[in-house]
């Protein structure tokens, strides 16, 4: 099998691209925690839609999730093989944006108003 599925934030916000056939592209980084301490900073590659739209509707700091499928390869460099790992996105689930996380912190913050605070009177 052959599958990777990862959590993490976008370290930046996603550029689209387009392959000389004119299939849309986004390679990104995401920011996933470790376990125990630290992050790692994989490089994802999308392709087609989810490309598209993740360009469209996530900025850096939005939480995703994303499942897909390694893919390995070499090329020649300098008289020397070079072997190579793309993750390649097959699905990007979009959790939360950095945006909302605020929100919802400064809402959770708040104190909730009562009616004994507002002198009796029921909102």
């Amino acid at each position: 099998m052959n599958t990777f599925a990862l959590i993490g934030r976008l370290t930046k916000n996603p550029e689209l691209k387009f392959l000389p056939d004119q299939t849309a592209f986004c390679e990104f980084n995401i920011a996933v925690n470790r376990k125990n301490n630290g992050s790692d900073f994989p490089r994802l590659k999308a392709y087609g839609k989810e490309a598209e739209n993740l360009e469209q509707y996530k900025r850096q700091g939005d939480l995703i999730a994303v499942t897909g499928r390694i893919k390995t390869g070499s090329f020649e460099k300098d008289d020397r093989v070079i072997y190579t790992q793309d993750l390649i996105v097959d699905h990007i689930e979009y959790l939360t944006s950095k945006r909302e996380t605020k929100a919802e912190a400064r809402n959770e913050s708040e104190p909730t108003p009562n009616a004994e605070y507002f002198g009796g009177y029921d909102f």
